[in-house]
């Protein structure tokens, strides 16, 4: 299930928007959706809110009824979004109701096709879209909290979290902004509490053996085997998650913790962090970027993403330049099958993106918003006057940001420029004219200033 077409008429600051999420003629993957798309422009243009009206128009299509579903009043205007779906498009769109009704109510038509009987997509794909809001880090202080002590009180029984998982499993959209996040996390961790609960029953019933002064050391050898046969036939989930976790979170110097050692209860409830050198890193002290990578990472490498629809605002949030470098191409990564919609503010980020693939939204004169093209002509991949992969980021800043100064003061940096400008064509003159000791003299000034300037040093 894939987005291969939004249209939004007379809706907030949108007259008249149509955005064609295809891969042009000449790509490889011509006129099919695109697998990532990037919404880029000024605050205000509406980026999140194109992204919340894929969620709720994503919702209503994969509700199981063919009832009208309620959704904000404040989605109100003529919008259409197009899925892709076996060949097949199905199509979103706004209930056409009268006034009175629109006062009280708004809905979505059942999403129609050309072929009329939908059951068969909802049928197949029931969890079909994923929301990252920007402010995701809010449900971490209760996902580190997660301990025995709450479990043991019977708060987080394995009855509990069995009627987590068959609600989850038949939600249509896992919004990280609204679903509780105690609840999301088991589950998506079900299966590594599982494993970790029977290791722990496993290890127990070792220890309850060992303290019977009348049982031989062979009984208790014996069932230490038994328990590393187990886990050779049952390998902790852990291990896939810390193998596709930690080359993102190398560079911040911690590691997934693999090991349950019984350091403390929470080993048994969440996801642990340990420096390089093995020691543990209490959740109070993870930084925020490590928070924000591993709270959007653990639910695209646990839960399905074939076919699913991913939204991510801010994926740059509390990320150093290199890790924004490095981020979306993480995602891709771990979940390939998967269509990713960003928001985003960063330059860093654009520039992880094909031309096509951008939506970069500016105001007209009037305050509506309209996409800017990079192409003239037809949409064809040979016909993009820009691609932001093959700029440097002052660049990207400068044709796709509209940044009007390079950076810094720009009376400051004129200056110096001018200096430094000056100081070159004295110190080529004198070397010309043979004045080589007043052209060395001039130089460490210039040399200085170039560096500063971020410039190539001249001979």
């Amino acid at each position: 299930m894939k987005i291969n077409r939004i249209d939004i008429k007379d809706f907030r600051q949108f007259k008249d928007l149509s955005i064609d999420l295809t891969y042009p003629e000449g790509h490889i993957k011509a006129g099919q959706p695109l697998d990532k798309v990037c919404f880029i422009g000024q605050s205000g243009t509406g980026k999140t809110t194109i992204l919340d009206l894929i969620r709720f128009y994503t919702q209503a299509f994969s509700n199981n009824s063919n009832s009208i579903i309620e959704i904000p009043l404040s989605i109100s205007g003529n919008i259409k979004i197009d899925y892709l779906y076996e060949g097949k498009i199905f199509t979103a769109r706004q209930e056409e109701l009268s006034p009175q009704t629109r006062t009280t109510i708004l809905g979505l038509l059942r999403p129609v096709t050309n072929n009329p009987d939908i059951s068969l997509a909802r049928s197949i794909v029931k969890t079909i879209l994923y929301y990252f809001p920007a402010e995701i880090l809010w449900s971490f202080e209760k996902f580190g909290k997660i301990n025995l002590k709450q479990a043991d009180k019977g708060e987080y029984s394995q009855e509990y979290i069995r009627e987590i998982v068959e609600k989850l499993q038949k939600t249509e959209v896992i919004d990280f902004s609204s679903i509780p996040p105690v609840e999301v996390w088991y589950y998506i961790l079900k299966d590594l509490l599982d494993h970790r609960e029977q290791e722990t029953q496993k290890r127990l019933a070792i220890s309850n053996i060992a303290e019977n002064l009348n049982v031989s050391p062979e009984a208790i050898q014996q069932k230490v085997e038994e328990l590393n046969e187990w886990r050779k036939k049952n390998p902790s989930p852990i291990n896939s998650l810390a193998d596709a976790l930690d080359p993102i979170i190398k560079d911040f110097k911690v590691k997934i913790k693999r090991e349950l050692d019984f350091k403390s209860t929470k080993d048994l409830f969440t996801i642990q962090l340990q420096t390089f050198e093995g020691t543990d890193i209490d959740t109070n002290f993870w930084s925020t970027g490590t928070k924000q990578v591993i709270l959007t990472a653990i639910p695209l490498i646990k839960l399905p993403t074939e076919d699913r629809i991913v939204l991510i605002d801010e994926p740059e949030r509390s990320l150093y330049p290199d890790k924004q470098a490095e981020i979306i191409n993480f995602y891709t990564r771990i979940a390939p099958e998967a269509q990713f919609f960003f928001a985003t503010h960063s330059p860093i980020v654009a520039s992880s993106f094909e031309p096509w693939e951008i939506v970069e939204l500016k105001f007209n004169e009037t305050g509506k918003v309209y996409r800017e093209v990079y192409f003239s002509g037809e949409n064809h991949i040979d016909n993009y006057t820009i691609d932001p992969r093959y700029y440097k980021y002052g660049t990207v800043l400068k044709n796709i940001f509209d940044m009007k100064i390079e950076g810094g003061d720009s009376d400051f940096r004129n200056k110096a420029q001018m200096r430094a400008s000056y100081l070159a064509d004295q110190i080529k003159e004198l070397n010309r004219v043979g004045k080589v000791s007043e052209a060395q003299a001039l130089y460490p000034e210039y040399k200085d200033l170039a560096e500063k300037l971020d410039w190539e040093l001249a001979d």
